[in-house]
């Protein structure tokens, strides 16, 4: 779901991303916004009060971890399947 945002005056689109996905947008969000809102970055660092721009839906990635084997071949604890 795609959210459409109206700027209040001096907010910073870095600063807005990180309000709208509570800190948690994945990396590259800003620069997205700023190529689906072509003109965007004319305003320069502070947008003017209502401006509307978008903000495409982006789901955070899945945070992935590796399992450390401490037995060779991987298998775990002998004897225990």
């Amino acid at each position: 779901m795609t959210i459409r945002y109206r700027a209040s005056q001096d907010d910073v689109v870095d600063h807005v991303i990180y309000r709208v996905f509570n800190g948690q947008a994945p990396p590259g969000t800003v620069e997205l916004v700023f190529r689906e809102n072509k003109g965007l970055a004319d305003f320069g660092p502070f947008l003017p009060d209502g401006t509307v721009f978008t903000i495409p839906s982006i789901l955070p990635r899945a945070r992935t971890t590796q399992a450390a084997t401490l037995w060779p071949g991987g298998g775990g604890l002998p004897g225990i399947t």
